[in-house]
């Protein structure tokens, strides 16, 4: 039997996660950064504001969450990273989709907007961030190399 939760991130669901993240999300990592995308999830861990683990029978399989460019910033930039196969499992799609607005709305709490950049070949985020609302401007130049993003964002919730 499958038991799907959502529950606040801890450093052991980070440590559990890293090793085995989406293709997609690694290179969309090395693209956009100079770090690794196990570095990342973890900074992304601790820069959050809040941050939650999505966890198949205790395994955690995505950690998403949101931070800020600054203290003094009013932007919420949200973000997430998963395990390799994550969306190939029909009820963690399932239990994503439909806590996804849930969730978003509990990530824009504090902030007016809420933006971020993503490589236009992660099609399935991309999917998903359409199904939450979220706008896309076109795609620009961005990162380590001139890769293609594009900004995602959403204003108040």
């Amino acid at each position: 039997m499958e038991i799907i939760k959502v529950i606040k991130s801890t450093l052991e669901h980070v440590k559990d996660l890293q090793g085995d993240l989406r293709p997609a999300d690694i290179l969309e990592v090395e693209r956009s950064s100079k770090h690794s995308a196990d570095y990342c999830l973890e900074k992304g861990f601790r820069d959050s504001y809040k941050c939650w683990t999505i966890t198949l029978n205790d395994k955690s399989m995505a950690i998403f969450g949101i931070n800020t460019p600054s203290l003094m910033s009013d932007v919420g930039v949200p973000w997430m990273l998963g395990r390799s196969g994550l969306f190939e499992i029909s009820s963690i799609r399932k239990k994503v989709l439909s806590q996804s607005k849930f969730y978003i709305r509990e990530m824009s709490k504090g902030f007016k907007t809420m933006e971020n950049y993503i490589d236009i070949d992660n099609k399935v985020s991309i999917k998903w961030l359409k199904f939450c609302g979220f706008s896309f401007d076109a795609p620009i130049k961005y990162g380590n190399n001139d890769e293609l993003f594009q900004r995602f964002h959403k204003g108040e919730v």
